[in-house]
């Protein structure tokens, strides 16, 4: 009777051992299964989330080339410049500043687009070429077709940039606190998307480096925008043309006058359209007209329109009785 409670004891103890055994597999199964539903579902996540990031990049890239296309006249690269800074603030990417570049196209002297923030208004600035590392450094990526540069400087040496610019360009109107702030700050970093024609500086007072999506963003705005600046030149190129052409058809009706003259006091009709031509060619001026000097070059008969496009009558002018 003891031998065969022993073995139905043990027997128990096996089923026992079985089924904690089962227990533990099952257990380290489901933990599995856990872990790996977990690790699926934040990778989910993250995709989703980058998903999410690339609409927003997309639909923001989208807004300025809406803007370039709705360009009609080189003047309105404005409203576009206005665009992109818009666009990067409704990303939310941490800098203190953004710069729009604009190149030239025969120095190495560019234009550099900012938002002044007192008269909440974008403005031109014209900044000289010099001899400093981040000038260099911009150009030749340019010259090179680099997309981006990146990096940090001492407080020095950013100084020294600054101070350059505070002096010798109108960033010299950044209100004093702006420079008090700018010149005290320890740390400097930057970013900036290069294209042909355009580029767009990021800037942090701070030790913390721009991540490798944010510059990516940085270089997708870049090519939008210099695709953006490159209509702009289009644009420029044809108003320059038509201007132009409008300045030859006012010579030619000025030719014409002039060359339809049968005697010496024609030369009023002459007068009058030039002045009609001008003021149709958009110069604002009081009063226009020519001078015709007499032989002995001591005065001359003076020839002008008045204000309303009427002649005044022709006199003589002296030239030796006023210092003018």
């Amino acid at each position: 009777a003891f031998l065969k409670q022993i073995k139905s004891v043990d027997k128990e103890l096996e089923v026992t051992a079985f089924k904690l055994d089962r227990t533990e597999k099952v257990k380290r199964t489901t933990a599995i299964l856990l872990e790996e539903t977990i690790e699926e579902l934040e990778q989910k996540r993250k995709s989703i989330k980058a998903q999410n990031r690339e609409l927003e990049v997309e639909a923001a890239l989208e807004k300025i080339r809406s803007s370039s296309l709705a360009m009609h006249t080189s003047k309105e690269l404005q409203e576009v410049v206005r665009s992109v800074f818009e666009r990067l603030n409704e990303l939310q990417i941490e800098l203190n500043t953004a710069i729009v570049i604009t190149f030239n196209a025969d120095s190495k002297d560019s234009v550099w687009w900012l938002l002044n923030k007192k008269n909440k208004e974008y403005s031109r600035i014209i900044i000289k070429y010099a001899e400093f590392p981040f000038l260099k450094e911009l150009f030749k990526a340019r010259a090179q077709g680099d997309k981006l540069v990146s990096g940090q400087y001492s407080k020095k040496e950013k100084n020294d940039l600054f101070n350059y610019f505070f002096e010798y360009s109108d960033f010299r109107y950044t209100p004093d606190d702006e420079k008090k702030y700018i010149l005290g700050s320890e740390d400097f970093t930057f970013a900036v998307a290069v294209e042909k024609n355009i580029a767009i500086h990021f800037t942090r007072y701070s030790n913390k480096i721009f991540s490798a999506e944010e510059n990516e963003i940085f270089k997708r705005f870049a090519k939008v925008f210099d695709q953006s600046y490159t209509r702009f030149l289009d644009l420029q190129n044809a108003e320059a043309q038509a201007r132009e052409s409008q300045v030859q058809l006012g010579l030619e009706r000025v030719r014409a006058r002039t060359m339809a003259m049968q005697k010496s006091d024609e030369l009023q009709d002459a007068a009058i359209i030039l002045f009609q031509q001008i003021k149709l060619l958009g110069v604002e001026t009081g009063s226009c007209g020519f001078y015709t000097w007499n032989k002995d070059e001591k005065a001359a008969t003076v020839w002008m329109s008045s204000a309303e496009g009427g002649l005044q009558a022709p006199f003589k002018m002296p030239h030796t009785e006023s210092e003018i």
